[in-house]
């Protein structure tokens, strides 16, 4: 006992040590930008704008008179470079039909180390050199790369996007804030994981209690957020360098902004904590496949990015799994059956507002989306537990014997 309570000890102290070197001197070190068009009119048409990414303390914390340009798929018709004063940028697109999407990224864009790596006091401005952006669409991420030592890592970034076609009538922001506040979160999830572990290597009685299939997947989460960046600047790099169907695999363990993984997380792990160390779904290799991995990767036959439709079939699983074994017997089933019932605010949320019509068209979309897997994922698990309950009732039935009076004696 005494050795393991030492290993957790020195679990503590290397996590609080390591947190506290990782984000004690954080410096920002350069700037990148994503920037997609797309002309949402019915006709060809020509466009001259201004790209401005302003810091609204100081506005020559961020400049291009250095960066470097990259066309998406190297579009000749397309014209990209920096202001004379490296204030901003000028772009020319001619002959941009209906439909058609343009691009660019930028690279090494100037940020001085004065600047506060807080996305809220960071603008993003797209500005026509005549007349109006009404037939335009735009999707912009700018992201601040910053340098602890000789280790540079995504810290902060902005999304702004503007989709006319999908009735967004102003841009819509997102933010991913500094991000020392999840790491943070990612030490206390692998503390919590390597104690676990331990716990799991020295008391083999409590291994199908011990969570850990839940601090993996929301330690992932949390690590890709904090380290490499948001789903939609990983998407963004990988798409410029033509490889984004790379992150289709892992796309549920990326989110898009701050709310949307702090949510997603809360969730996931209150319904993941109910399978494993209430109902024991790790008990049998089988029960784990049905009742955890299956829903888990279910949201793979649906494109986006979190953790939200995972945990609609997760919780389909969970009430499955309660129903069949009937183990409310106790206060703590009582309890835990009370909190099953909160996963379920995931797809409650998009089906509620989705019938009272509140919805812009572009979160009416994201809506049906949740609705429809929600609506799937059940029936593939209602559905299929059925199948599997009938397999598992004839293999498990004896076979009828003959009695010793049907015996003919010769």
């Amino acid at each position: 006992m005494a050795i393991q309570v030492a290993i957790v000890l020195l679990l503590v102290f290397v996590s609080f040590g390591l947190f506290t070197v990782i984000t004690y001197d954080i410096v920002p070190a350069r700037g990148a930008l994503f920037v997609t068009f797309q002309n949402s009119s019915n006709a060809t048409m020509t466009v001259s704008v201004f790209v401005y990414v302003i810091d609204m303390e100081n506005a020559s914390n961020v400049g291009f008179t250095n960066a470097t340009f990259t066309k998406m798929h190297n579009d000749n018709r397309t014209y990209v470079a920096s202001i004379a004063d490296g204030s901003g940028i000028e772009v020319y697109m001619r002959n941009v039909s209906a439909g058609e999407s343009r691009g660019f990224h930028v690279n090494d864009a100037t940020v001085s180390p004065q600047l506060c790596i807080n996305p809220s006091q960071l603008k993003i401005e797209i500005t026509p050199r005549e007349g109006s952006l009404y037939d335009l669409d735009y999707d912009v991420i700018f992201l601040v790369i910053a340098k602890v030592g000789f280790w540079e890592f995504s810290a902060t970034s902005i999304k702004v996007f503007n989709h006319r076609s999908n009735s967004i009538s102003k841009p819509m922001q997102f933010e991913r804030n500094h991000a020392a506040t999840f790491i943070g979160l990612f030490f206390l999830l692998a503390f919590c994981s390597l104690s676990s572990l331990v716990v799991w290597i020295a008391n083999p009685k409590w291994r199908t209690r011990i969570p850990l299939a839940t601090l993996v997947v929301a330690l992932s989460s949390v690590a890709i957020y904090s380290f490499i960046g948001s789903g939609w600047e990983i998407l963004a790099r990988l798409s410029a360098a033509g490889n984004a169907a790379i992150a289709y695999p892992a796309s549920f363990l990326l989110h898009g902004y701050d709310n949307h993984l702090s949510g997603n997380i809360l969730f996931f792990m209150l319904v993941s904590l109910l399978l494993e160390s209430w109902q024991f779904v790790r008990k049998t290799r089988q029960t784990f496949l049905f009742f955890y991995a299956l829903p888990l990767f279910l949201t793979l036959i649906f494109p986006g990015i979190g953790l939200s439709l995972s945990i609609e079939s997760m919780t389909w699983a969970l009430w499955t799994k309660v129903l069949n074994d009937r183990t409310i017997f106790t206060r703590l089933d009582v309890l835990m059956c009370l909190l099953s019932g909160l996963p379920s605010a995931v797809f409650f949320y998009w089906l509620v507002p989705y019938l009272q019509g509140s919805f812009y068209l572009f979160d009416r979309v994201l809506a049906i989306n949740h609705i429809e897997y929600g609506i799937l994922s059940a029936a593939i698990i209602f559905g299929g537990f059925a199948v599997w309950s009938l397999l598992n009732r004839k293999r498990t039935q004896p076979k009828p014997t003959r009695s010793a009076s049907a015996l003919k004696v010769p």
